[in-house]
């Protein structure tokens, strides 16, 4: 490949370069609503917008080193304070809510020590709804705090179209203000970005400035388009997926869907519509999106505009995603990367016959790859292993956390993905799934064991383990497998007392070895048959696939159900070595319904995202066992757990 270059080595740099050319008043960024309205700020826009609130934030005393949190949503108010972070020399971090508690988050300031927060007053569940709990002000937003001893500033980033003087940007047009722009090196930090949460908290990721431009040139190598060209990218930029950096490489206009007033109804229509009405020639996207739109065919069928290209990552892909091929798109990219070092590797299909599930291209550029076995011997071609990678754009570790650090990186500087594969006779990677207990739903990786702690904790429960179990949309859902006292085998799913038992009291089971099912109720009926006071009554039709009442079900907790006509050879038996004859399950001394709603409802508001959002690690399935799979060792078998809930759930 030729080499590829970006004009300048910091950001900022770049965004000069942008904003002082001759084409200037292109326009930058572009933000669409869910009513299609469109705000837009230009190159100059950016540069200048920028570097007037670095001044104001040089006078609020943010200096080179410091470490600001930005807290805005995906709107363009965003862009501007995360540039001006970088123009005033400090770094910028992302500041993201997922839990009620709100540990995460500030757990996040305390270990970055972040000095000030840019946040929006008016935004609903934003971080001021958090901090004005916890801090006192003093005066022009100096605050204190003894949870949050660095913190130091508040910083108001709002938006008030009926009074330009309150309204963030509108402030930033005189011509008048001081402009100011830090003297940074490529080897400074410029921006920590947050992992999806290892055991609820989020690792920081140290990105440098070289890193950043290094993330312009490998997108640029896969797509180099012509300034100006029409771009779209919904990924939230606070994470690498959607991070500006095409915009720094290629100086594209990008496109995006405001967030400002929160969750947007209907976002796949909305982007679909962004597409064709603005002739956007390149999209980023996730997979759930792209499928939502392609499953609509009045939607695309007719319509006047088609991008060339659609790049899916976030989520493995499937050959069934490339169906979208010759409907929505001519082509489809597929990138596989991570937070620490943004692009792994890539490739172009124009055939899906040509794909196969677990490819994940070649080598993204400046990357090298090599599979290694379980003491980091580097394995011969073709042999599957864990993959290690360096890049240029490697971040050197993770904030305040050195044992995360260590674990992450080989002693020589390789960066270890916790992904199965191997390099092919094609010099491909290949991709068999993940090596630690992460799940990956949708674009983001969610870890477990916080969540089984704080279910553990609930009167009843034995043990939970929740594992991922397969999903057609966002390739994994969560099922939480619990344990509990009085009950023998498994039990998938919600429990209607009443059609429980049979007459006498007992319930019909049928036992395969060592295991024991239910069928009398509603859980292990078929999931389509309409049945009196049924909770799904008109909810599904008959025929129906479960899979496109996929919100309706959540909020249910229930998906594919175990059918009357059971398959006794889709679950593996657990061993049972004490040779009792286990009992019957009695519901009226398991009250698993009860049991379920408690589960279902505490795990529901840990967390403060929207139900649709796919970060938020709340189980969609609930299987209640009578105990777990165990190793040889006498360690709990994650892997027998998860395909065993996957059988009892019908969705192996």
């Amino acid at each position: 490949m030729d080499r590829v270059s970006v004009a300048g080595n910091t950001v900022t740099e770049l965004i000069q370069h942008w904003g002082t050319g001759s084409e200037n008043d292109t326009a930058a960024f572009i933000s669409v609503d869910s009513t299609g309205r469109k705000r837009q700020i230009t190159r100059a826009d950016v540069l200048h917008f920028s570097m007037r609130f670095a001044h104001k934030l040089r006078i609020l005393g943010i200096q080179k080193g410091h470490i600001v949190c930005n807290t805005l949503p995906n709107s363009l108010e965003r862009v501007v304070c995360e540039f001006g972070i970088l123009f005033a020399g400090a770094a910028s971090m992302n500041g993201q809510l997922l839990r009620t508690d709100a540990e995460d988050f500030l757990g996040s300031l305390r270990a970055a020590q972040c000095i000030a927060v840019i946040a929006d007053s008016t935004l609903v569940k934003g971080a001021w709804d958090i901090l004005s709990k916890i801090v006192s002000f003093d005066s022009e937003n100096c605050v204190q705090s003894q949870r949050l001893p660095h913190l130091q500033r508040i910083i108001f980033s709002q938006r008030n179209e009926s009074d330009r003087e309150q309204d963030f940007l509108s402030s930033l047009k005189d011509h008048s203000l001081p402009e100011y722009a830090a003297t940074v090196e490529p080897s400074d930090l410029a921006t920590v970005m947050t992992t999806s949460g290892s055991t609820g908290y989020s690792k920081l990721v140290k990105l440098t400035h070289s890193n950043i431009c290094h993330f312009g040139v490998q997108v640029k190598a896969i797509e180099d388009m012509t300034p100006g060209t029409p771009f779209i990218n919904c990924g939230p930029m606070g994470w690498a997926g959607g991070y500006p950096q095409w915009y720094l490489s290629c100086g594209v206009t990008r496109y995006f869907v405001d967030m400002h007033n929160g969750h947007v109804e209907n976002l796949p229509f909305v982007i679909w519509r962004t597409i064709v009405s603005e002739k956007i020639m390149y999209g980023f996207l996730s997979p759930m999106y792209v499928n939502a739109i392609c499953s609509n065919e009045s939607l695309w069928q007719n319509a006047p505009w088609k991008p060339r290209t659609l790049c899916l990552a976030g989520q493995p892909i499937k050959q069934s995603h490339l169906e979208i091929i010759g409907k929505l798109c001519e082509t489809v990219d597929i990138n596989y990367g991570a937070t620490e070092c943004n692009l792994i590797s890539t490739h172009r299909i124009s055939d899906p016959s040509e794909f196969s599930d677990s490819c994940a291209g070649y080598p993204g550029y400046g990357v090298q790859l090599k599979i290694v076995d379980q003491y980091k011997n580097e394995l011969p071609q073709g042999e599957t292993g864990e993959v290690l990678l360096w890049s240029p754009s490697l971040c050197s570790g993770y904030l305040s956390n050195e044992n995360a650090t260590r674990k992450a990186f080989t002693e020589d500087g390789w960066f270890c993905t916790d992904d199965s594969g191997y390099i092919g006779q094609d010099s491909k990677l290949y991709l068999q799934g993940r090596q630690s207990d992460g799940i990956h739903r949708g674009t983001v990786i969610l870890y477990p064991n916080w969540l089984e702690n704080k279910l553990k904790s609930m009167p009843g429960i034995k043990d939970v383990v929740v594992v991922p179990v397969p999903d057609p949309v966002l390739h994994n859902e969560i099922c939480a497998c619990v344990v509990v006292d009085g009950m023998t085998g498994i039990v998938a799913g919600h429990i209607h007392g009443e059609e429980s038992g049979n007459d006498d009291g007992s319930s019909d089971l049928d036992s395969v070895d060592n295991l024991s099912v239910t069928h009398k109720s509603e859980v292990l009926k078929n999931f389509l048959e309409s049945q009196p006071n049924d909770d799904f009554s008109g909810l599904i039709s008959q025929g129906e696939q479960s899979q496109k009442t996929l919100d309706k079900i959540r909020i249910q907790g229930q998906s594919k159900s175990l059918s009357t006509s059971y398959n006794k050879t889709a679950v593996k038996p657990i061993a049972d070595d004490s040779n009792q004859v286990h009992s019957q399950i009695n519901p009226k001394k398991v009250d698993l319904e009860t049991l379920e709603k408690q589960l279902r409802k505490y795990a529901d508001s840990i967390e403060i995202l929207d139900k649709s959002d796919a970060m938020r690690l709340v189980p969609k399935y609930y299987v209640f066992m009578d105990k777990y799979p165990l190793t040889d060792t006498g360690k709990t078998s994650r892997k027998e757990i998860k395909s065993l809930a996957a059988s009892a759930l019908h969705l192996n």
